[in-house]
């Protein structure tokens, strides 16, 4: 989850500085900027994350399950 935030920060970043070559940048606009995807990063990746342990747990009880069954 860490090494996904930095890389999208990276590619975020490095186009606001490409952008930043066209278009003067206000001084706070890179702090906007971060905060701005942060955030909602956060929220989203914790969603997400937090789903997909729930369904890896379901998963695994599943086949602990037929693992269990005695062959037919």
């Amino acid at each position: 989850m860490v090494i996904q935030y930095v890389m999208a920060l990276v590619f975020l970043f490095g186009g606001m500085w490409i952008v930043g070559h066209f278009v003067e940048i206000n001084k706070s606009g890179w702090f906007e900027m971060w905060r701005s995807f942060t955030i909602p990063y956060i929220i989203l990746a914790a969603t997400y994350y937090l789903e997909l342990k729930k369904q890896t747990k379901k998963q695994n009880e599943m086949l602990g399950r037929i693992k269990k069954r005695p062959p037919e």
